[in-house]
């Protein structure tokens, strides 16, 4: 017998086989699994699946923040070492280097002068390299991991707003949800549980943190890394391209992201260097989010699965209209709308 089948019975005038205590057990499977609606323990208010996301989201802003800060916190101090050290080792590293140049190959200082170089360059390097140092390479991914999750989180919460008021809607115009409701007993009801407008109020302090219009890059196996969000929905990383190209997806970030590609999707081969070529296809995506800025309808290429371990990339002729500057000693990529 199937659960709708259950509660017709249950609330059919003359069903008298099925208890009261029966049907409880129906209309709870009922609203939970074909309704998607839960309720706090030993509560009576059901929350549809927005409400659900809300909460989540809300409850999980702070840790998120606090990882955010922590990380920003350690690079901060860690450009700023290195800044005060690099200039105080840099006349030294010169005056070695210059040594260094001047000795033939088979000198037997030539060994401990380049020992005394690599001490000195371990300690600290020329800012623009800071980047491709493991250990703040390691920072700066959890950096924009942190700052994606937060991102992701409110951009969730956003979403929430008005389709938890859409979902009420329809569920109150839900005759089979009204009867389970009143199956359960007194008091049972749909949400909202809660207002949520003194935390509404206070998104904008969270998203002062990750909606900037810079971005953290790091440098990994010598291409530059940037933090993205696809179609407001999951977290992608680029490699950033110097030159001029297109913008490159995988299908897997695409299906992620809950897109598909059109039919009749034009199908091209890109190169993909050394002349090697890769099969994808051409199609225009709804919104890319770097920061505060987002670029609508982008034209890209999907690479099918052949080409996946190639990954995403893009470069400056995805941001017409805006300025982009690498300051490769700050970690950052600032994107700025072109003064007019």
């Amino acid at each position: 017998m199937t659960v709708l089948c259950a509660l017709a019975l249950c609330w059919a005038p003359r069903a008298t086989a099925i208890t009261a205590e029966s049907a409880l057990p129906a209309a709870e499977t009922f609203l939970r699994h074909v309704k998607g609606l839960t309720n706090i323990p030993g509560g009576k208010v059901w929350l549809c699946r927005a409400e659900q996301t809300l909460r989540s989201c809300v409850a999980s802003l702070g840790d998120a923040r606090r990882e955010l800060i922590q990380q920003q916190r350690f690079l901060d101090q860690r450009i700023q070492q290195n800044a005060q050290l690099w200039e105080t080792n840099r006349p030294a590293v010169a005056a070695l280097k210059a040594a260094l140049a001047k000795t033939t190959t088979d000198a037997p200082e030539r060994k401990q002068l380049q020992q005394q170089i690599q001490r000195l360059e371990a300690q600290a390097v020329e800012p623009d390299k800071l980047a491709a140092f493991s250990d703040v390479r390691a920072r700066l991914i959890r950096f924009t991991n942190a700052r994606q999750s937060l991102a992701l989180r409110l951009l969730a919460i956003r979403r929430a707003i008005p389709e938890m008021d859409t979902d009420y809607r329809r569920l109150e115009a839900d005759l089979e949800v009204q009867a389970a409701l009143r199956t359960l007993g007194e008091g049972h009801r749909l949400g909202p549980l809660e207002s949520y407008l003194a935390e509404l109020r206070r998104l904008d302090e969270f998203e002062r943190l990750v909606f900037t219009p810079w971005q953290p890059i790091y440098l990994q196996s010598g291409r530059m890394r940037i933090g993205a969000i696809l179609n407001e929905r999951i977290p992608i990383t680029f490699s950033w391209r110097e030159d001029d190209g297109p913008t490159v997806l995988t299908e897997t970030m695409l299906e992620a992201a809950g897109l598909e590609l059109p039919a009749g999707a034009r199908a091209v081969s890109l190169p993909a260097g050394r002349g090697r070529t890769l099969p994808a296809w051409q199609m225009t995506v709804p919104a890319l989010r770097f920061g505060q800025v987002v670029l609508r309808d982008v034209p890209v290429y999907v690479l099918a699965p052949a080409g996946e371990d190639q990954g995403a990339s893009i470069g400056a002729e995805a941001f017409t209209g805006y300025e982009v500057t690498v300051e490769r000693a700050r970690l950052q990529m600032t994107i700025r709308p072109q003064p007019p």
